[in-house]
C-alpha cells in the first residue's frame, strides 16, 4: 500500500508546478487573515523554505504525527489525565501539550498538529472509537449508500465551512483551529507549525472500511458496486478537507500536510468513474485558495518541484 504526505507551505502566492493534462479550477486568491498577518516572526524557517522549493543548507527534521506518543512525559501526561488518544484530541489544551512535547526535547526545525484523520469522518457522524490493542475502529463503517443518512454529507462549501466552525459537542472541528491558535502562541515563532488533514481518498476508504486491515477490499466493492455513491462521497470529503485545511491555514499554520494512501488504486481498473480532484489530495495554494495535486500511478504527487533531501 502506497503512503504519501504532501507539504504546502503558508505565505505568498506560490503554486506548485504540476503534469496533470488539465489543470484543476483555480479558486481566487484569499486576503490574508489577521491571525497569518499577525503571526509572531519565525526563529527557523528552515522547514517553510524547503516546502517551497527553495534550496535549503540542509534537510529540515521533523516528527510524523503523533510521534509524541513514544515519549515518557506523553506517557505520564496521558495517566495523569486518565485519558486515551482519542480522548486527548478533543481538548485544545491536551493537543497543543502533546505538539510541544516533541520540540520542548529535540533540536527539530518544525512542530506538527497532534490530530488525527479521523476527526473528519466523526464530524460527519461516523462513531471512531479506541477499544485497545488493536487501533482506531469504525465500528460501524459504511456498508451500502443506503448509509447516507444517517451521516451529514456537505453539499457546498458553505455546507463545509458551517461544520468545521461548529463546536465538537455539535459534530464539528472548531476544536481542532481552536487547538492550532493555542499551539502558535505556546510556540512563539521558535519552528513553524505544520497542520493535517487526510485527502478525500484516504477518508473514504476508512469510511467504507473501518479498519486498515479491511478497507482496501472494501473500499474496491464499494467503487464497484456504487460508483455514483462513491464519487458523492469523495466529492462531499473533499469539500470538508478543503475547508479544513484553510481554516488550520487561517489559524496560523505555516505548512500543511496531506496525508493520501492507498494512491495506487485510483488508477487500477476498479476505480474507472473516478478522477482528480476526487482521488487526489486538497492542495493549498500560499494565500490559502486551493488548486489539486494530481497523484500518478506509482502512489506519488506528480509535482515537478524541487525536493529538498
Amino acid at each position: 500500500m502506497y503512503c504519501f504526505a504532501v507539504f504546502f507551505a503558508m505565505g505568498s502566492c506560490y503554486q506548485l508546478p504540476r503534469r496533470a493534462p488539465a489543470p484543476a479550477k483555480q479558486l481566487p486568491c484569499r486576503a490574508p487573515t489577521p491571525a497569518m498577518s499577525a503571526r509572531v516572526p519565525l526563529r527557523n524557517d528552515l522547514m517553510v523554505r524547503a516546502a517551497r522549493g527553495e534550496k535549503v543548507e540542509r534537510c529540515p527534521v521533523w516528527l510524523f504525527r503523533q510521534a509524541g506518543r513514544h515519549l515518557p512525559e506523553y506517557t505520564a501526561y496521558k495517566n495523569e489525565h486518565g485519558k486515551n488518544f482519542l480522548e486527548l484530541l478533543k481538548d485544545p489544551k491536551d493537543v497543543a501539550e502533546c505538539t510541544m512535547q516533541p520540540v520542548r526535547r529535540y533540536d527539530i526545525d518544525a512542530a506538527i498538529l497532534f490530530s488525527d484523520i479521523l476527526v473528519v469522518p466523526e464530524a460527519l457522524g461516523i462513531e471512531v472509537t479506541m477499544p485497545g490493542g488493536v487501533g482506531i475502529q469504525v465500528p460501524e463503517p459504511l456498508a451500502s449508500p443506503a448509509d447516507f443518512g444517517r451521516i451529514a454529507l456537505p453539499k457546498t462549501a458553505a455546507e463545509a465551512r458551517a461544520i468545521v466552525g461548529r463546536p465538537r459537542e455539535e459534530g464539528g472541528l472548531s476544536h481542532v483551529i481552536a487547538s492550532v491558535e493555542l499551539i502558535l502562541t505556546q510556540l512563539q515563532g521558535k519552528v513553524p507549525l505544520i497542520g493535517f488533514s487526510a485527502a478525500p481518498w484516504t477518508l473514504f476508504y476508512y469510511m467504507v472500511g473501518g479498519t486498515s486491515k479491511k478497507n482496501v477490499e472494501a473500499g474496491e466493492r464499494w467503487l464497484r458496486e456504487h460508483p455514483q455513491a462513491s464519487a458523492e462521497l469523495m466529492a462531499s470529503l473533499e469539500l470538508l478537507v478543503i475547508e479544513y485545511m484553510s481554516a488550520q491555514a487561517a489559524a496560523g499554520a505555516h505548512l500543511l500536510q496531506v496525508r493520501a494512501s492507498p494512491l495506487h488504486l485510483p488508477c487500477t481498473a476498479a476505480a474507472p468513474p473516478l478522477h482528480p480532484p476526487c482521488t487526489s489530495p486538497a492542495a493549498i495554494r500560499g494565500d490559502g485558495s486551493i488548486h489539486h495535486a494530481g497523484l500518478d500511478a506509482r502512489g506519488g504527487a506528480s509535482l515537478d518541484g524541487p525536493h529538498c533531501c
